[in-house]
C-alpha cells in the first residue's frame, strides 16, 4: 500500500503509532480510536468484505512501525520510488506529479495548486494511480474543491473531445481546447484564444454566475430592455436570428465558475461558428419577474428542443 502526500505526515503517523499501541494519554489513544471508527466505517461505503476493525488494527500497530515517509525531490537521487514491504509513504512534489506511477497508491493528499494550470501538466498528474482499476474500491483522494473541479474539467473536456470527434478521424472538423478560468491550452502561443471547448449536441449551459446586481448592470441594463420590448408573452419561443442572440449576449455578463461550460466569449464564439456553418436562426424565451418557490425563473422546456 502506497500512499502520497503534499505535506508532512511524520508527526500523524508518529502520534497514531503511539495512540494505537496505548503509549499514549487516555484522551489522545481515545482520539485515534475514534479516527479509525470513522475512517472504517467510510471505506465500508465502497469495500466489501473488510476485515473487523481490531484485526486491522492489529496489523496496523505492525504496519506503522515500518512506515518511514520518504521525502521524493530533486535532492533524492533515485528516479523512481524505492518501496518498502508493507505500507509506504511518499512525499513530494514535481519528481511526483509527473512521469511516475506509483505502485499499489491507494490513498493521496493532492494539495499542489498552480494560478495558471496548464492542461497536460494537470492531467499528467492524474497518471499518480496507474491501472490499478483492482484497489478502486479502496482508493481515495483528498483535495481541495477548486483542484478537484478542474481535474472534472479537464476530464469532461477530454471525454466530450472524443464524443464529437467520433470513430472516423478522416472526418475530423473541430479544433476542441478548453479555454477560460485558470485553465491554460498546452500550446496556447500557436492557439487562438477565443477557441471553444468542445459543446456536446443537446447538452444545457447555462451561466452558474449571472451578475445581477445594480453596479454591475445597470450600464446595459436600457439596451437590453429596448432589444426584448417587442417580446412580452413568457411562454413563447420566439425563431430571431443567431445574430440577435449574440448582439443580446453581448450586453449581458456572468462571472466565470471553474469547471462550467459557460464562459460569455466561448459562448459568442460558438454561436458565430454555428452561424458561419449555415444556422442563421436560434429560439429565445423571455422572462420577466416570474418566481417558482424562490427557485429561480418558472421555466418548461420545449419540444423540439
Amino acid at each position: 500500500m502506497s500512499a502520497w502526500c503534499g505535506f508532512s505526515s511524520t508527526p500523524l503517523v508518529i502520534n497514531l503509532d503511539q495512540a494505537i499501541r496505548e503509549k499514549s494519554s487516555d484522551t489522545e489513544n481515545q482520539q485515534a480510536r475514534k479516527w479509525l471508527d470513522q475512517a472504517y466505517k467510510e471505506l465500508n461505503k465502497t469495500a466489501e468484505n473488510l476485515l473487523p476493525i481490531t484485526e486491522l488494527i492489529d496489523e496496523l500497530q505492525i504496519q506503522l512501525r515500518r512506515a518511514i515517509p520518504k521525502i521524493i525531490n530533486a535532492n533524492n537521487p533515485e528516479k523512481e520510488p524505492n518501496y518498502n514491504p508493507g505500507m509506504n509513504i511518499l512525499i513530494g512534489g514535481n519528481r511526483l506529479g509527473r512521469g511516475v506511477t506509483i505502485d499499489g497508491l491507494m490513498v493521496t493528499y493532492y494539495g499542489r495548486d498552480a494560478k495558471q494550470k496548464v492542461m497536460d501538466t494537470v492531467h499528467q498528474h492524474a497518471r499518480m494511480y496507474g491501472y490499478s482499476s483492482q484497489l478502486k474500491d479502496v482508493t481515495r483522494l483528498f483535495l481541495p474543491k477548486h483542484i478537484l473541479d478542474a481535474f472534472r474539467s479537464i476530464h469532461e473536456a477530454d471525454e466530450a473531445m472524443r464524443q464529437a470527434i467520433g470513430d472516423d478521424i478522416h472526418n475530423i472538423k473541430l479544433q476542441p481546447v478548453w479555454i477560460g478560468g485558470n485553465l491554460k491550452p498546452t500550446r496556447s502561443n500557436v492557439l487562438d484564444p477565443s477557441v471553444i471547448d468542445v459543446l456536446v449536441p443537446g447538452s444545457l449551459v447555462f451561466p452558474q454566475s449571472p451578475a445581477y446586481k445594480k453596479d454591475e448592470i445597470e450600464d446595459h441594463f436600457k439596451e437590453i430592455e429596448n432589444l426584448l420590448i417587442n417580446y412580452q408573452d413568457n411562454n413563447q419561443y420566439y425563431e430571431v436570428d443567431i445574430e440577435f442572440i449574440i448582439k443580446i449576449l453581448n450586453y449581458t455578463k456572468s462571472h466565470y465558475v471553474l469547471s462550467e461550460k459557460w464562459e460569455d466569449k466561448r459562448i459568442i464564439k460558438g454561436l458565430t461558428d454555428i452561424k458561419s456553418k449555415g444556422m442563421t436562426k436560434g429560439r429565445l424565451n423571455v422572462r420577466r419577474g416570474e418566481r417558482n418557490n424562490n427557485q429561480g425563473l418558472d421555466m418548461t422546456r420545449k419540444y423540439p428542443f
